[in-house]
Order: structure tokens, then C-alpha cells, then sequence
């Protein structure tokens, strides 16, 4: 971080109430050490107290000067200080509570495992999410069965039908994975812990990878990378996209230096391959943004934990998602076929030895093509370099559009519509519309009634001719095949309703279509000329060659759809 952008973060933080303020701290390389040393004489008083004073010291200290260590407590470890853990989890400000979450999982401490789970009611999803991680991480079945009565599955039940964040959800849904023992994963590395003089157990702050043996001497990496043979080359077309981080364009911590795509590095001597997101949010989840294939596991490096993960984009077409600075468990494992929004993993502890010794944040990269171990790497040399990585905002924020739910749910609902609110909320709107439909076909319906079964169906009627419209976009866009997958993608979920049959036909009639058929021929003779291009500028021909391949294609199919797609290719040349 140059001397400007850190004078910028210092004047921030000075303008901001101290809790907001210290929640990002270490963002700032050098502060680990000073933040530790403020620490140490509280903690080991309460180390060394006896048992029955621990619960009082920990709580005043958190009272006291929690917003000032949020950032420091998370890295001790000695058993004796769990009644710390118990005070942050307590703490009435979110971002003490979060770190506790953190703290909780490192500790292991299966009897923390009642104090996670009542935070799974919190207001913020950010805290549902961690809450659900940490449950996940400490779960136990004779523990769980003592939660509420043991209606602890019932009470998951309720809440994952409440969840509206998707990606909180998919946490829980994981968390009832994990109840079921199903849920996979390895852990990566074990988190690397030393012994101060005063014999407090601490995760080392690891300023740089480069300085691990220093500040964490005897770390090693203890697993070997996983690697899968096959990715999602014989996979359909990934229809749904989400971000790999919730909040992904709202970060909590502002000012801490992360760079954007393509950004000059700090060095000054390269550019930023990929974005960097969820900025100090430590033991964030990371999702899947599509449909895929686990590529990549690998730990023990400056980029930390690492995870790719493989998208088909169609006819062959591939794209890879890198995940770099995780944390030491993974909850995937390579060869795994993933769906859409699943939980991968989370963000590593900033400055540890399981992200990278830096601070804890995703960087978050895409490029196109096959999977590639060896571009692993944060930075391209020149700009020409970033030509062969993508825009991760822009590319996934367009798919991401393309594929949210088309269907807006009506708010004031009669309560009776309850459950068919909770279908729509799952995207079953087949099932919705015939819900409704039973309601209103009921005897004593009122006005009131008639009116929410009214504007339930138009909203389902009205989705579909969204989904319709964007897949006719896309076709109109030159693409044919992925058009078709946008209407195979949604039309289950209207299955069943005179909306549905719309796109069911819609489907049914583009295949019959001389237009359509000719479309789908261009954009697979596009591919096999990209391809043929590809080897021509292997071999050194000219531009003129080049161009020739492209304008012959345009003379072929300049009536079709795909003709811009053709022709942005020769503008290229120019």
C-alpha cells in the first residue's frame, strides 16, 4: 500500500466512530504487531485467573475495549479464553459477534455450538452466513439434540423456508448437509498457532509470504494440492450465475487499498489480473457462480488457499473462476461438480499462513479457455497480458442479470397466500399458480383474496414473458444455443401453468425455424473459425489471412443474428 492511500485510510478512520473504524484495522500492513502487543496484558490476565473469574474479566473486557481488539482477539487460542469467545458472541455489536463466529471455529469448541446457532437469527445476513459456517464447522449431533429440545432440524427447516439472502441460504442448506452428515470438504492446512512468552497461543500475524519464516518459524505446508482430470467440457451450458461473495458490490470496509481489474500493482511493474472483494470480512463464504466442476485445491503459497472452479459457457466454450486467499477449510472437493451459488469455502484470516500472509480479502479472477494451473498468478506483466483475462464485475454482473429471478413477488399478499408466496420465493411458480388457483376456487373468498390471486398470476404471467424476452435477446445477440438453454433453464419452474405452456412452445417452434437453423449453424462455424484463427496466429500468418477467415464467414451468414458477432471480430484487426 503506497504512503498516499495509507494517509487517506488513517484520515478515514480518524472521521469514523471507533467501532467502525478499528473493524478494518488490519487492513493496514504493520498494524498486526501493535494490535497484539495492546492485547496481551488483558488476555493474560484472564489466562491466568481462576476459572470462576474468567467469565467477569472477559465480558468487561469486551465491554471495555472490544470495538478497539475486534481485530486482534480472533487470533488467540488458549482453551482458557473461551469465555472471551462466549462475551464477543454476546456482544450486542455485529462486528464483535462476527469475529467471535471466527474465533468459535478456530477454538473447535463444540459447547460454542448453542451460541453460534442463535445468531442464525440475526437481522444482518452477513451474520446468518457466518453464524451458519460456524455451526457447520462445529457441528455435533449430541450437542445439536440439546438445542431447543432437539427440534433443532424442525427449527433449521423454518428458517432456510424465511431465508431470503440466496446465499445465506445456501449456508444453511449446507448446515443441514452437515446435520445429515453429508456435507463434503477437506481442510486444507491446520491453522499454524505459537506460543508467546507469557503462553498465550496465538495465529502469528505473517506480513508477506516472503517473511513466514520468520514470524511463523516452522510452518510448512501439509497437503498436497488436488487436482481433477476432467472439467466441464461435457456439461450443458451454465444457465444461472451469482456472485462469489455476498455483498459483492458493498463492501463494509472502504479505503483499504484492494485493487480493481486491470489496476497497476503496487509494485508499479505489473497489472491486476482479477478484483479484489470482501475486503477484512474474514471467514466470509465463497460461492460457486455457476454450475461447474471443481478444478483446483491448492495451499501453501503467497496467493494462500486457492480454488478453481470450471464453467462450460457451451458448444465446448469454458470458463474458469479463480478464488485466491481462503481460508484452511474447503468444503468442495476437485472432481466435484458444484451447483450454482454453492458454498466452496471462505476467506482466509488476514495475515495468516492460510491466505497468503496478507490482508484477508478474495481475489476473485476469471479467464477464458481451459483450466491452467499455472495461472494461478494475481498479476500480468503489461496491459496486453490483461487481454487474456476477463473483466470478473463486468463479464458475471451481465449473467448474473440474465439469469436473476424473472418473476417480481407481489408484497401485501392476503395471508392465505403464505405458502404461495414461499413457492415463489423457491422459483416454483407452476406450483404457485395452481396454489392459487385452489384458493380462490374455495368457498368464502373474498375481494381481498381475488385480488392476491390476480396479481400472483400476472407477476408468473409476466416472468415468463421475461424469460421469453431474454432468451430472444440473446439469440438476437448471436447467440442461438445459449438462447435455447435460458428457456430449457426456467421452464420447470413454470411447469404446470398456462405461462409455462408459452415457453414450452417457444421452445418448441425455434427448432422449426429456418432462421433459428441457420443461426445455430453461424455460431458453430463462428467457433470452428476462432479455432482455425487461433492456429493461423500460432503459425505467425498475416492480418490479411486472418481477416479473410472472418469476412468469409460474414459473406455466409451477414443475414443472420450472428453478424455482429462476426464483424466485431474484423473491427478487431483494424
Amino acid at each position: 500500500m503506497n504512503s498516499a492511500i495509507r494517509l487517506l485510510l488513517f484520515l478515514s478512520l480518524a472521521a469514523t466512530p471507533a467501532a467502525a473504524a478499528d473493524w478494518g484495522v488490519d487492513a493496514i500492513p504493520g498494524a498486526g504487531p501493535s494490535l497484539l502487543k495492546n492485547a496481551r496484558e488483558d488476555l493474560a490476565k484472564i489466562l491466568k485467573a481462576p476459572e470462576k473469574d474468567r467469565g467477569a474479566l472477559a465480558k468487561d473486557l469486551v465491554e471495555r475495549k472490544g470495538p478497539q481488539l475486534v481485530e486482534v482477539l480472533k487470533r488467540f487460542r488458549n482453551p482458557e479464553l473461551r469465555p472471551v469467545v462466549v462475551a464477543m458472541l454476546q456482544s450486542q455489536d455485529w462486528q464483535i459477534a462476527h469475529r467471535g463466529l471466527l474465533m468459535a471455529e478456530a477454538f473447535d469448541d463444540k459447547t460454542l455450538l448453542p451460541d453460534a446457532w442463535k445468531l442464525l437469527g440475526h437481522e444482518r445476513a452477513r451474520m446468518r452466513e457466518k453464524a451458519a459456517i460456524a455451526c457447520i464447522k462445529l457441528w455435533d449431533a449430541e450437542v445439536g439434540r440439546k438445542i431447543s429440545g432437539g427440534d433443532a432440524a424442525l427449527m433449521l427447516g423454518g428458517m432456510i423456508e424465511r431465508e431470503k439472502d440466496p446465499h445465506a441460504r445456501t449456508c444453511l442448506l449446507g448446515l443441514k448437509a452437515a446435520m445429515a452428515g453429508k456435507l463434503g470438504g477437506v481442510w486444507v492446512n491446520p491453522e499454524f498457532v505459537v506460543t508467546l512468552e507469557d503462553e498465550l497461543k496465538v495465529a502469528p500475524v505473517v506480513e508477506g509470504f516472503a517473511k513466514i519464516g520468520e514470524t511463523a518459524p516452522g510452518w510448512r505446508r501439509e497437503r498436497e494440492p488436488q487436482r481433477a482430470e476432467r472439467g466441464a467440457e461435457s456439461m450443458a451450458a451454465a444457465a444461472k450465475w451469482t456472485s462469489p461473495v455476498l455483498g459483492w458490490t458493498a463492501e463494509e470496509i472502504l479505503s483499504t487499498g484492494r485493487l480493481a481489474f486491470s489496476a497497476q500493482a503496487r509494485s508499479g511493474s505489473a497489472y491486476h489480473a482479477g478484483v479484489d472483494v470482501a475486503a477484512c470480512l474474514d471467514g466470509a463464504g465463497l460461492y460457486a457462480i455457476a454450475e461447474g466442476v471443481v478444478r483446483l485445491i491448492r495451499t501453501g503459497g503467497p496467493e494462500g488457499t486457492a480454488i478453481v472452479v470450471e464453467h462450460s459457457l457451451g458448444r465446448g466454450e469454458l470458463v474458469n473462476a479463480v478464488y485466491l486467499h481462503a481460508g484452511d477449510a474447503v468444503f468442495v472437493a476437485a472432481g466435484d461438480k458444484v451447483a450454482c451459488g454453492q458454498l466452496l469455502g471462505t476467506v482466509g484470516m488476514s495475515f495468516s499462513t492460510m491466505n497468503g500472509g496478507v490482508t484477508s480479502h478474495l481475489h476473485f479472477a476469471l479467464y477464458p479457455g481451459p483450466f491452467d494451473e499455472a495461472r494461478l498468478n494475481e498479476e500480468v506483466a503489461d496491459l496486453a497480458g490483461i487481454g487474456a483475462w476477463l473483466d470478473p464485475k463486468a463479464w458475471l454482473e451481465a449473467r448474473v442479470e440474465e439469469s436473476k429471478s424473472p418473476v417480481e413477488i407481489p408484497t401485501q399478499l392476503n395471508p392465505a397466500f403464505e405458502g404461495v408466496e414461499r413457492l415463489m420465493e423457491k422459483a416454483e411458480y407452476g406450483r404457485a399458480w395452481g396454489e392459487a388457483m385452489k384458493i380462490v376456487a374455495g368457498k368464502g373468498v373474498d375481494e381481498a383474496m381475488r385480488s392476491s390471486a390476480q396479481r400472483v398470476t400476472e407477476a408468473i404471467r409476466k416472468g415468463a414473458q421475461e424469460v421469453i424476452g431474454r432468451a430472444q435477446r440473446k439469440r438476437e445477440a448471436g447467440y442461438p444455443q445459449e438462447a435455447m438453454e435460458i428457456l430449457k433453464s426456467w421452464a420447470p419452474e413454470f411447469r404446470g401453468c398456462p405461462p409455462g405452456t408459452d415457453i414450452e412452445n417457444t421452445m418448441a417452434v425455434w427448432p422449426r425455424n429456418e432462421a433459428y437453423k441457420k443461426e445455430v449453424t453461424a455460431s458453430k462455424e463462428f467457433t470452428a473459425a476462432e479455432m482455425r484463427v487461433k492456429t493461423l496466429q500460432e503459425k505467425g500468418a498475416a492480418k490479411e489471412e486472418i481477416r479473410a477467415v472472418w469476412e468469409g464467414l460474414l459473406k455466409k451468414f451477414g443475414e443472420t443474428y450472428v453478424k455482429e458477432r462476426i464483424q466485431r471480430k474484423i473491427d478487431l484487426l483494424k
